[in-house]
């Protein structure tokens, strides 16, 4: 589970980078580490409510199921708006803008 977890969407962002330093990419993207945290977090929630429940509740392996389906289709939507990063920014010509400023001096 851990491989799913961590080494998944570090490959992924390694990937995107690369594209984006092509200059391809320039629309808004998923953030890897925040997608990583959300999926932490309702691993480690899961993990909670089976322990507690399991020894009182039958079946709660499918109960717990059915919650993690229905969290990301109620908050997935609404999170999603947070969990998105602008693209990169533009390298900035040290030398262009040097100019621009002895330009700005003279006037």
């Amino acid at each position: 589970m851990a491989v799913l977890l961590l080494v998944g969407p570090a490959v992924v962002h390694l990937i995107r980078n690369r594209v984006s330093t092509r200059g391809r990419h320039v629309k808004p993207r998923l953030s890897m580490p925040r997608l990583a945290l959300a999926k932490a977090i309702l691993v480690a929630l899961a993990i909670v409510q089976t322990l507690l429940l399991e020894t009182t509740v039958p079946g709660t392996r499918y109960l717990i199921g059915v919650e993690i389906a229905l969290a990301i289709a109620i908050a997935g939507p609404a999170l999603h708006r947070r969990m998105l990063v602008g693209p990169p920014a533009a390298p900035v010509d040290t030398a262009d803008s040097s100019r621009r400023s002895n330009t700005d001096k003279s006037r």
